[in-house]
């Protein structure tokens, strides 16, 4: 993880550096809070090829299933060279999970041995992400494309069943991985000064495949996270 980022920060530089050398370039900074949806995660394994002694594992797919929404938040520096711009970014999600289910069909459907237990804990991401947009000039509202590339660092925090199922609580426990990350999005900014735009936008974040992960709790391999999210935040001149 350590070298990805490393490897991110250089380029989100680089980025910004020749942002910065085209004409009429204004640097930025910018922060957005939202809410984020995951969707659900569906693995790959079986006992037969993937033999942890977890008590979740079957020999049929799990499905990790998450809240309704959790908290997005992006902070990013960026340069504005009129109808283009390029920045870098650090994002945070968190969703709390809901329950897994075992015995799902390969299809996805559900099976009369599937059975569902609820789970406590939550995942989150953290992204950096070195970011292109297309802005569109000329009106009360100036819409905008974006798309980006980077990495993400992914959490399972405190995973647990609930006391009250005494077939499955125990400690909780966590996992974390890393992934590549892109994201591709569009959204409209309200300039409400010289130096300052209210931003609003739409966002479809995805990581790689995550070969695997596991707490005491939940095994999970061949997966990736997907989001949506809708955030808003201001952009600022600096």
């Amino acid at each position: 993880m350590k070298k990805t980022m490393v490897v991110m920060v250089f380029l989100v530089a680089g980025l910004l550096a020749a942002a910065r050398t085209a004409s009429a370039a204004k640097n930025y900074i910018s922060g957005d809070i939202g809410i984020g949806w995951v969707n659900n995660i569906t693995d790959t394994y079986s006992t037969s090829t993937y033999g942890l002694p977890m008590f979740f594992q079957t020999t049929n797919n799990n499905r990790l299933a998450f809240a309704d929404s959790g908290l997005t938040l992006y902070g990013a520096i960026g340069s504005d060279c009129g109808s283009y711009r390029m920045e870098g970014e650090v994002g945070y999600q968190r969703t709390n999970v809901k329950n897994i289910t075992k015995g799902i069909s390969s299809a996805g459907s559900f099976l009369p041995s599937s059975t569902v237990t609820d789970l406590e804990g939550n995942v989150s991401v953290i992204s950096i992400l070195a970011n292109g947009y297309y802005d569109v000039h000329g009106g009360a509202l100036d819409p905008y494309i974006t798309a980006g590339v980077g990495c993400a660092s992914i959490s399972f925090n405190d995973i647990n069943a609930p006391a009250s199922n005494l077939q499955y609580s125990g400690s909780s426990s966590n996992a974390q991985a890393t992934s590549l990350a892109y994201q591709i999005g569009a959204g409209f900014a309200v300039p409400l000064s010289k130096t300052i735009k209210l931003d609003a936008r739409y966002r479809y974040f995805a990581t790689g495949k995550v070969g695997s992960i596991a707490t005491s709790q939940v095994t999970l391999k061949d997966f990736s996270i997907i989001s949506n999210s809708i955030v808003l935040g201001l952009r600022v001149g600096i």
